[in-house]
């Protein structure tokens, strides 16, 4: 249910994690191939074995613990692990997927012909309706998800586990030392907060962690605790929920009071309005898709996690899922001109349509004026610039675009429905397909 209120609400950020995990599978695979690492006697492993192990493919047979692909490449290296172990063949591994090729190339042939009869109707100038044009866009993210997810096995209940010597030393994270031919292949590793890191202090941008964003929400410190617990008391000793709502409204009153004394009217604006609700809503689901964090004392492994990328793969990940999300909202202007049943339903198409646009659209100039700042030497005309547009991107993309969009993506779903009521009669016409094909 979560992940499919996520696909909902912002499904570009499928995207996102499909891409990361696919490019983490990449760089398992090279990992674990290096010839340095597996001797004469390689692994040969494939996207299918990135994306086994990524997964939590693997565990201690002693422990049941999850041995995360960092983890099995340090063992290996250290000859903790005998490496038969690991030589698994891809139909060992598909065997304990819950999916096949042909359930996948099923979904993937009737989201294809969906695709095909929207483009039909168009080019015989057939309208869309407003559902049609909403699960066209969901398609069109649906058969890019089903290419990045394609060697990922499906819903795997049991690990394979492998036997550790006694003395294997166990890494607490997933953090790994990079050899030189790893090197080689594409660059240090890093994060998404690490992208900046080492260049001029003025772009610096303090990265928002959920703690320091959730401490900075009430100005009250530990009275707000014991404020809290107090009016628990009085609650449940029957001296009324007024009194209670008093309080707490009371206590709204006085937190606003004293940011507008500290810091004045703008600046408490912008953290009731802007900070509050992005900390609230868009944090927790921004973390969750970017876990990278895996720990070798958990037995599973967090259904978005994925392998901590290089840098440049980072960046890259950013612009594609961001121009793919700048193309889902695009998508939405297909019904720009439909006939709507009122003039205020129009509009608020073309505004949510736009809305859905703008954010994504911001991303990718961010993602690329980042990848102009970590290249370009410190002092040039082109540093100097994206000195002064990457941070401005940055915030408006995370700090202005999240909510406007959430509600845009609602306001867009609940109109494909409404707008059911009253078809123009050329939506009940079907595709003259014998346009195309002759003997149909």
């Amino acid at each position: 249910m979560k992940v499919t209120f996520y696909a909902l609400i912002a499904p570009e950020l499928i995207i996102w994690w499909a891409m990361r995990q696919w490019f983490g599978a990449r760089r398992v695979v090279r990992m674990m191939n290096f010839k340095e690492l597996s001797g004469e006697r390689r692994l040969n492993w494939t996207k299918v074995h990135g994306q086994f192990a990524q997964m939590g493919g693997f565990a201690r047979k002693d422990n049941k613990r999850v041995l995360h692909p960092g983890t099995l490449r340090h063992l290996l290296a250290e000859g903790q692990i005998d490496i038969d172990e690991l030589r698994l063949t891809e139909k060992e591994i598909q065997d304990k997927s819950k999916g096949d090729i042909l359930s996948k190339t099923l979904v993937a042939s009737q989201t294809t012909w969906f695709v095909f009869e929207c483009i039909a109707r168009l080019q015989q100038g057939l309208p869309l309706i407003e559902l049609e044009v909403v699960t066209l866009a969901f398609a069109t993210l649906n058969i890019i998800t089903y290419a990045l997810w394609w060697y990922k096995p499906l819903n795997v209940l049991c690990p394979i586990y492998i036997h550790v010597l006694p003395e294997a030393y166990d890494l607490s994270t997933d953090d790994e030392v990079t050899s030189p031919s790893e090197e080689a292949i594409g660059g240090g590793e890093t994060n998404e907060t690490e992208l900046t890191e080492g260049r001029s202090s003025e772009v610096q941008v303090e990265p928002l962690s959920a703690s320091n964003a959730v401490a900075g929400m009430s100005s009250s410190g530990k009275g707000a605790v014991v404020g809290e617990t107090e009016r628990t008391k009085k609650a449940e000793s029957g001296e009324g929920f007024g009194k209670m709502l008093v309080g707490i409204v009371g206590r709204i009153v006085a937190d606003i009071k004293k940011d507008i004394e500290k810091v004045g009217w703008w600046w408490m604006l912008w953290k009731r309005l802007i900070k509050e609700p992005f900390v609230a809503v868009v944090w927790p689901l921004w973390e969750l898709l970017n876990d990278s964090n895996g720990h070798d004392d958990a037995t599973h492994v967090s259904t978005f996690f994925a392998q901590t990328l290089f840098r440049d793969d980072m960046m890259l990940v950013q612009a594609l899922s961001s121009f793919i999300g700048t193309i889902f909202g695009a998508i939405h202007f297909l019904s720009w001109h439909s006939t709507f049943p009122t003039h205020v339903e129009l509009l608020l198409w073309r505004t949510s349509s736009i809305t859905l646009v703008v954010p994504p659209f911001f991303l990718l100039l961010r993602a690329i004026f980042t990848r102009i700042y970590v290249t370009t030497p410190a002092g040039s005309r082109r540093d100097r610039i994206a000195n002064i547009l990457y941070p401005f991107f940055e915030k408006i993309a995370f700090y202005l675009g999240p909510i406007p969009y959430i509600l845009a993506r609602i306001c867009v779903l609940v109109l494909a429905f409404l707008t059911l009521h009253d078809l123009p009669h050329d939506a009940f016409t079907n595709v003259s397909w014998t346009s195309y094909i002759p003997h149909l």
